[in-house]
């Protein structure tokens, strides 16, 4: 094969490559412009969207019931401790040793019953999150697909974003949709 005919040859290869090359760069870029970034802010979310609010609401009405109970026990043992302090000087030594051991099995489970019905509040509010949760996710995934959003990002773990890109409004109205409250559940409530 003659060098000029070997140069040619390269020459084609070469300015095929390239071209190829180019075209590929062209795709990248391309798919570059359809880059697309949104903002949540998880915090404005929990705040302001129905499911949240009505799980605040409800835990506040049971914790107000709870601490009603709590207050109505602590009373009755305060009133119990001073009967058993006066009858101290009219009751026998192994007497008021008995009435004394059974105050303080009575102060200990009430104490037990108020630390069981804070566990149980809490656990039933973490169970009501959890389906916010999840149909927060449900949400933001069907959101980021119908407009082709590439990166969602935290509010909180940005420095800057601009307000164009922050979609929270929009995915609270579509939680809100989705999911307008949540009935909280604990024992004492589904006992009565």
């Amino acid at each position: 094969m003659p060098v000029k005919s070997l140069v040619s040859t390269i020459f084609v290869a070469v300015f095929l490559f390239a071209v190829s090359s180019g075209s590929s760069l062209a795709q990248e870029q391309s798919e570059q412009a359809t880059f697309r970034v949104a903002v949540v802010d998880m915090n404005e979310i929990m705040a302001t969207a129905k499911a949240p609010q009505s799980i605040r609401a409800q835990i506040s009405e049971k914790r107000k019931v709870f601490q009603a109970e709590i207050q109505k026990e602590e009373k009755e043992l305060r009133e119990g401790n001073q009967e058993l302090a006066r009858q101290r000087t009219i009751m026998s030594p192994e007497a008021f040793k008995e009435e004394r051991r059974k105050f303080e099995e009575r102060f200990v489970s009430a104490q037990r019953k108020m630390q069981e019905r804070k566990l149980t509040l809490d656990r039933a509010r973490a169970v009501a999150m959890e389906k916010v949760g999840d149909a927060l996710k449900t949400v933001i995934t069907k959101i980021v697909k119908e407009h082709g959003i590439t990166l969602l990002l935290r509010k909180e773990q940005t420095v800057y974003s601009d307000k164009r890109l922050v979609i929270t409004d929009f995915v609270v109205t579509e939680l809100d949709k989705l999911l307008p409250n949540v009935k909280v559940f604990t024992k004492e409530g589904a006992k009565k």
